[in-house]
């Protein structure tokens, strides 16, 4: 997927028009919006779900049950085309008959053959709608009911309540239609009185506090392609096994009971010890999911309210493993209670708390306790090979097509099956380590049932009985700031800046944990503000340096003072000057009418929103220009870097 390709999705959205009912879109749609322009090569995270059709149903009866659903939920006609300013807004649609494909099934594989017809095209969040119905009939009866939809539309929750209504709409055609449900126009309306700005600003300072704490990323050393999927176009890069451990489950909540926390908890925390210990990270940052469906008003509506939030674990060696328990129960609360944001808001935030670090974050990792009344199939494991261990079964998938845009490793629980699912870049981990995570998650659980007196066992003891080896990290890394930082690369960046003495570079850490850079160059205009913006601009591209705390330029390697030294932050505004500079400027602005105009800081600095950057990459498509995507605007680094990205459309 190249960036023409890219910026056609963001110029779809800046030339749909608006009409119908519309209103802002939920906080909780803001990240699968942004996903499906920031990484098209996964064609965002689009969902099918296959509902299995009463016995007595006809065509007509299913097609008038569809017809219900889509009248009652405004969710399944609702289209999110840019309103003012570049801003996507949900434009609700008046109800209408859905077209639905028949297909009679000759194979058996009528449902797989289905999906893949329904999901070949993405769905296009600006011009298509939201949801395509499939049916497959066998020997002239219905059998299933195929759904192809955007995770912006729905979620695992709503899927569920759909299934039941259909089901009571085929039994029961007259019965009453429900209209006490909060429509997601209105809990976006919801969202914004007053009283839900103040605590929304409460929960923007959690995940500020989040972005400060966090390691720069889970895994030292990894460094992730330009392209979403890390390979060559077509491949994927992931690697994912699913362990069903009999009795994992029940073992999981005898502990929750012990201990007064929950089974999510006790997984969580089996979770972050492993996979601290493998990455070699004290620190343990992972997002977690949450339905979001605590407030009765929206517990039984149709929509997208699930989010990821965010927990962060300290993880001590002499930490004892039923304080790392307990800890995770804390840090799930916490999560929850902080789970409802603007995704806009909490990228704007972990790009100024970048800055502030001079370092890239990456969170990387994901957590998901799946809890629904009916478990999930995946039909792909089912038909991968089996490795049977002492009574668990170990199911491996290879080259999984997964939406990779800000997922290293991902780790699912599905507690009634007695599964734990693990999911992979082929880049951080490699086969037989996802393997050991699965079995030392279990072991640590089933330790815990089994011996309550290994609750007080430290953390480094545990390491040692789990024989877990943790990434190993050449010479030339330091612990900076609760991150791995690669000094010598560092080093290497500095010496390729121009008039910068290359055999004067140092890099020394202070009595107070600091980064000290010491070079001499002879130019004066090489200062603290001016290396500082350099390194800036190569963080995206060299993500494990960190822009250090201070430097001292001396003019000479042979002077006993610095002429110049300070941490750079006092920046001096510049005008943009290149044709790039200006071109970039004057689209940003088209979008962000306040914003301060200087390319010597990055676009959250100069007061850039995160939402209207699908906005401002297909404006530039319009004009003939590729080479950034909506991330680049996100990062650190200040405008002349991005700007300089910029390339000509070749027959533009």
């Amino acid at each position: 997927m190249d960036d023409v390709e890219r910026i056609s999705r963001c110029i779809s959205a800046v030339n749909s028009a608006v009409d119908h009912a519309h209103g802002e879109l939920m906080r909780s749609q803001e990240y699968y919006w942004f996903f499906y322009y920031a990484a098209p090569e996964c064609n965002g995270i689009l969902i099918s779900d296959v509902f299995p059709i009463p016995d007595g149903a006809t065509v007509q009866t299913v097609g008038a049950a569809v017809d219900h659903l889509v009248r009652q939920h405004e969710a399944l006609r609702t289209k999110y085309p840019l309103g003012p300013h570049g801003r996507p807004v949900q434009q609700v649609l008046d109800p209408y008959r859905a077209s639905i494909l028949t297909w009679e099934d000759r194979t058996g594989e009528g449902v797989n053959e289905v999906t893949a017809l329904l999901t070949r095209r993405p769905i296009d969040p600006a011009v298509d709608c939201p949801i395509r119905f499939g049916l497959v009939i066998a020997d002239g009866v219905p059998k299933w009911l195929v759904l192809a939809f955007s995770h912006l539309t729905l979620d695992a929750g709503s899927c569920h309540i759909l299934r039941e209504e259909f089901r009571t709409r085929i039994s029961r055609p007259e019965s009453p239609e429900q209209s006490t449900r909060r429509q997601p126009l209105a809990q976006a309306a919801a969202e914004k009185t007053d009283k839900q700005e103040r605590h929304h600003a409460a929960v923007m300072k959690y995940w500020n506090k989040c972005f400060t704490d966090m390691p720069n990323m889970t895994f030292p050393a990894y460094r992730k392609e330009r392209t979403a999927i890390g390979r060559e176009e077509g491949s994927t890069a992931f690697t994912a096994a699913t362990l069903r451990y009999p009795g994992i489950s029940a073992a999981a909540e005898s502990v929750a009971k012990e201990y007064r926390v929950s089974g999510s908890a006790v997984f969580l925390a089996a979770y972050a010890i492993v996979l601290s210990m493998v990455s070699g990270q004290r620190s343990f940052a992972s997002y977690i999911t949450s339905s979001n469906r605590f407030d009765p008003a929206v517990s039984d509506s149709i929509g997208c309210f699930f989010q990821s939030s965010m927990v962060i674990m300290d993880l001590p060696p002499e930490e004892t493993v039923g304080e790392s328990l307990r800890k995770s129960y804390r840090a799930i609360l916490m999560s929850m209670r902080n789970g409802r944001y603007s995704f806009w808001r909490a990228r704007e935030e972990m790009a100024r708390k970048a800055d502030e670090r001079g370092v890239m974050l990456r969170v990387g990792a994901h957590y998901n306790y799946v809890v629904l009344p009916e478990s999930e199939t995946d039909d792909q494991a089912a038909d991968s090979p089996v490795e049977e261990t002492n009574g668990s079964a170990l199911t491996w998938e290879d080259d999984v097509d997964w939406e990779d845009y800000d997922t290293d490793v991902y780790f699912r629980v599905h507690p009634t099956d007695d599964d734990i699912f693990l999911l992979a870049h082929d880049l951080v981990l490699k086969r037989h380590e996802i393997e050991s995570i699965l079995r030392s998650i279990v072991e640590v659980i089933t330790l815990l049932a089994d011996s309550p007196t290994s609750a007080d066992t430290d953390l480094a003891t545990l390491k040692a009985r789990l024989d877990i080896s943790s990434h190993s990290l050449p010479a030339g890394w330091q612990f900076i700031d609760n991150s791995w930082i690669n000094v010598s690369e560092l080093a290497d960046a500095l010496r390729s800046i121009p008039h910068v003495d290359a055999a004067s570079v140092s890099l020394v850490t202070n009595e107070s944990g600091e980064l000290e850079a010491h070079l001499a160059a002879t130019d004066p205009t090489i200062d603290p503000r001016y290396l500082r913006l350099h390194l800036l601009g190569l963080l995206p591209s060299r993500p494990n340096i960190m822009v250090p705390h201070r430097f001292l330029v001396y003019d000479a390697m042979s002077s006993a003072e610095a002429a110049r030294s300070g941490n750079g932050r006092d920046i001096a505004d510049h005008m943009p000057e290149s044709p790039e500079e200006q071109l970039l400027c004057a689209t940003i602005e088209l979008f962000n009418p306040e914003i301060v105009r200087s390319v010597s800081r990055s676009y959250v600095l100069c007061g850039g929103s995160a939402g209207v950057t699908p906005a401002i990459v297909g404006e530039l498509g319009r004009k003939g220009y590729a080479g950034i995507v909506p991330d680049d605007l996100l990062s650190p680094s200040p405008i002349s870097a991005v700007a300089a990205k910029l390339r000509r459309i070749a027959g533009a």
